[in-house]
């Protein structure tokens, strides 16, 4: 690898960690509010964040066909400059008006820092390609990337552990992330003259709607001829837009849409670790301790987890490992979804002793989600509270390593199998899928809470937002468009699991 290859690839990774280092939408996510206004602060922040990454692929594909990656990253992280300057001034010149400048700050903050993440790795898949580096060092860069962005989140949430009872740490920590976001503004227009351009020849999104459209209209070859077939099975519809059976394609950009329509789906179910893990019940209660503070209120115990495995899985499993015992990269995946689902398997066991304990003692009904029954909640626990914190590390590092190898194994498999001119659309479908499930699963678990507090309310009002979705679904005659092009992509299984959902769906229009 070239010199100059190396120094983009390093302060690329520089980047991911300064940005989130004192991060405030990071910082402003653990401060201590009154549940109602926190649930309602929250709500509109993940109803607005889903229409935010909704059209990051988009996004990412015009910054880097019309104005190039780079610039779009550096005029995002300006703008994340100024909002940081004018927070910090703001907290230090005129503490009241705090909370109104942070509700307006804390989203810019957490979209720029996706956005601005989806850009640079964009940036470095296009560089890598250019330098003709091996897939071995596009794994090697994944790995990385997480570390340092993990790293920088660990930074920021043990700094709101151990100085959050500090006046004007917000204000300190914002200061701080400004001069991270400065130098890395700095730092990215000194690189700037050594990056590539690639230049696009067709738009992406034009070539698959191009194709699409022509599969749908043509059931047959527009040249009938002797010599149109030569193979021993018929071409499907959307290898008709080949040039060979008279389509208006060259046959690689048939293939690259295939491709796309393949990916889609696996980056679907891949990004579905990021659904978060909420707990309702016991494992809720408020504690001031710092322990508490680093396993329950934060992700410190996840981050040391990956911290720890990514140098020791690049300076010692993969060099030593033979290479008979080499996972491929579905199969690593494959591994870290089985150890997330077993991790939370493992955090239902840690409730069942508190719940099991406390039916047999108070006779109280076995919930899951009960509320605690006293000050304490663990008097009825078969293991004391502090070896309670350390049973509970069990299923944390298991989901976390599960995490690890899903995230890596996920952007390796975009990285390797994505078509060239599809790959930065591809690297936003996963951040805007990652980010949406982030969102949703957390809005997810709200008509649960309402549920157990004795309030039906945003039960109904989620099943009235579903149906009012539905019927404009119908209206638009979106179904047979999603049929059609999981039928072109072969992915039969997917057809059926969309027609159970949609007959699931209609019958709750029809119960309702």
């Amino acid at each position: 690898m070239e010199r100059r290859s190396k120094c983009i690839i390093i302060c690329s990774l520089l980047w991911f960690m300064l940005l989130r280092s004192f991060d405030i939408s990071i910082l402003f996510s653990f401060k201590t509010w009154k549940q109602r206004d926190s649930d309602l602060y929250k709500f509109i922040l993940n109803s607005v964040a889903i229409l935010f990454y909704i059209p990051l692929p988009i996004f990412s594909l015009f910054a880097e066909i019309k104005f190039g990656l780079l610039k779009t990253a550096i005029a995002i992280t300006c703008i994340e400059a100024v909002c940081s300057l004018c927070y910090t001034i703001l907290s230090v010149l005129d503490g009241s008006v705090i909370d109104t400048v942070t509700s307006v700050v804390v989203p810019l903050f957490l979209f720029a820092q996706v956005y601005f993440e989806t850009l640079v790795l964009c940036f470095i898949a296009n560089e890598l390609t250019e330098s003709s580096c091996r897939s071995d060092h596009f794994s090697t860069y994944v790995w990385w990337h997480v570390w340092c962005a993990h790293t920088g989140s660990m930074v920021t949430e043990v700094s709101s552990c151990l100085f959050e009872s500090y006046n004007n740490f917000e204000a300190y920590a914002s200061s701080v992330h400004f001069t991270f976001l400065i130098v890395i503004i700095i730092s990215a227009l000194f690189i700037k003259k050594w990056t590539i351009r690639y230049n696009y020849t067709v738009n992406p999104l034009k070539l698959i709607s191009s194709v699409l459209c022509f599969a749908l209209k043509n059931k047959y070859p527009l040249k009938r001829s002797a010599l149109t077939y030569w193979e021993e099975t018929e071409p499907s519809r959307i290898n008709l837009g080949k040039a060979k059976y008279g389509g208006p394609f060259l046959e690689k950009d048939v293939e690259s849409v295939k491709t796309f329509l393949r990916l889609t789906p696996l980056l679907i179910v891949m990004t579905m670790i990021y659904f978060p893990f909420q707990t309702l019940g016991r494992l809720t209660e408020k504690k001031g301790s710092l322990p508490f503070c680093f396993l329950f209120r934060t992700y410190v115990a996840e981050y040391v987890v990956i911290i720890i495995s990514v140098p020791l899985y690049q300076f010692i499993i993969k060099p030593y490992c033979p290479r008979k015992m080499r996972l491929s990269i579905l199969k690593r995946t494959g591994l870290g979804i089985a150890l997330v689902v077993l991790a939370k398997f493992g955090y239902i066991a840690l409730d069942l002793l508190i719940a099991v304990p406390a039916h047999a003692n108070n006779n109280e009904t076995i919930c899951l989600v009960k509320s605690a029954i006293n000050d304490t909640g663990y008097h009825d626990m078969i293991i004391s509270y502090e070896s309670f914190l350390y049973y509970y590390m069990i299923p944390t590092c298991i989901n976390s390593l599960g995490a690890l190898l899903t995230i890596t194994g996920s952007l390796e498999f975009v990285f390797a199998q994505a078509p060239y001119s599809m790959r930065g659309l591809l690297i936003g479908l996963w951040f805007s899928f990652s980010r949406i499930y982030a969102a949703v699963g957390w809005m997810m678990v709200k008509p649960i809470e309402a549920a157990i507090g004795g309030t039906s309310y945003t039960v109904m009002k989620m099943f009235s937002m579903l149906t009012m979705l539905l019927r404009l679904i119908m209206k638009m005659n979106l179904i047979d468009v999603i049929k059609f092009v999981l039928m072109v992509a072969h992915l039969k299984l997917f057809i059926i699991i969309f027609n159970s959902l949609y007959n699931f769906c209609m019958q709750i229009i029809i119960i309702k």
